[in-house]
């Protein structure tokens, strides 16, 4: 009579059969899953391989690897990427290449020399380091068109924004002008900006301006319309702010109020004068087509002013009005 097994033997060998199951289910299901992303073509090599075993070797140690999609192909669906192993004789031992939508991944080679179940791995491990390599290669270049691809869009931003600034701008700003000497000027003004040659910059404007001789007594109100133009140049200080530095030279109509004649000669209340300095202009775009333009200037007088302050036919006080100047402005700039 056969004696039964003991109960702790009985207990190794079920818990080992439930081990290899497990090993063998989801062996198999990895190997399904890879399967659906790998295929396995086996030249003749009689029966150094079996085949079987390569493919769910290939197929286990591929599943691990995650191969991006080529990035040369546009598209914005994540595709499944499918990939063909090829393991052919070549001179006594077996050449195991990766291909992926033509795209070869390279070549290795591998000997015959050992059990088929060995050589079944040594393939395995070929193809995974091809696979490997594969998945680098496409990661470098999707790295490198994406890089490209920026470098390309901030040129173009760039282009554009050269465009913008040649294009001719309109603007309007107010501006107060003081005189050292005792005077002092506020009033809008219109201009244009000449672009065309950037960053080199022409600037010709218009502005009518009221205000007061202080050094006379009495404060008493004169008045310019002044002509403009101030060739600069541009240095951008940001993509969205610029610096320009200029030259202002101006000339103006002046007219004088109350008992204030000019240039000696009684009753002349009607005269010019003309200016010439350094400027310098921040400008922060605003918006596409909108600027900001904030400027502070300086100078001096070139052409001075003669001031008589006169009661009935009496000169009571007589000043020159010239020396340095000082301006602030701001405005905007539509181009």
């Amino acid at each position: 009579m056969r004696r039964g097994l003991p109960r702790s033997t009985a207990l190794r060998s079920l818990l080992r059969g439930v081990v290899f199951a497990g090993v063998v289910f989801f062996g198999g299901l990895g190997a399904a899953q890879a399967a659906s992303r790998v295929f396995v073509e086996i030249g003749e090599t009689g029966d150094r391989l079996n085949p079987a075993v390569v493919r769910r070797l290939v197929a286990l140690e591929l599943s691990e690897i995650n191969v991006p999609d080529d990035p040369r192909f546009d598209g914005d669906e994540e595709r499944e990427v499918t990939l063909h192993c090829r393991v052919l004789p070549e001179d006594g031992a077996l050449r195991v290449e990766i291909w992926a939508l033509g795209q070869s991944a390279g070549a290795r080679r591998v000997s015959l020399q050992g059990t088929p179940a060995l050589v079944a791995r040594r393939v395995a491990l070929a193809a995974a380091e091809l696979t490997r390599r594969l998945a680098d290669v496409r990661r470098a270049e999707a790295r490198r068109l994406d890089r490209e691809a920026k470098e390309a869009e901030l040129a173009a931003r760039r282009r554009a924004e050269s465009e913008r600034r040649r294009r001719l701008a309109l603007g309007a700003r107010a501006r107060g002008i003081a005189f050292t000497e005792g005077a002092y000027w506020t009033g809008p003004a219109v201009g244009a900006q000449l672009n065309g040659d950037h960053p080199l910059r022409v600037e010709l404007s218009m502005s009518w301006m009221a205000g007061q001789l202080t050094s006379l007594d009495g404060a008493p109100t004169w008045s310019a319309l002044e002509l403009s133009v101030e060739p600069g140049w541009v240095v951008p200080l940001t993509p969205s702010v610029d610096l320009a530095v200029g030259v202002p030279l101006a000339a103006a109509l002046v007219n004088t109020q109350g008992e204030v004649t000019v240039d000696r000669i009684p009753g002349q209340r009607d005269t010019w004068t003309a200016r010439g300095g350094l400027s310098a202009h921040v400008q922060p775009r605003l918006s596409r087509h909108l600027r900001l333009d904030a400027s502070l200037a300086g100078g001096w007088v070139l052409r001075s002013v003669p001031l008589d302050r006169t009661e009935g036919s009496a000169d009571v006080h007589r000043e020159r009005l010239g020396g340095p100047w000082v301006e602030v402005s701001v405005g905007v700039l539509l181009d």
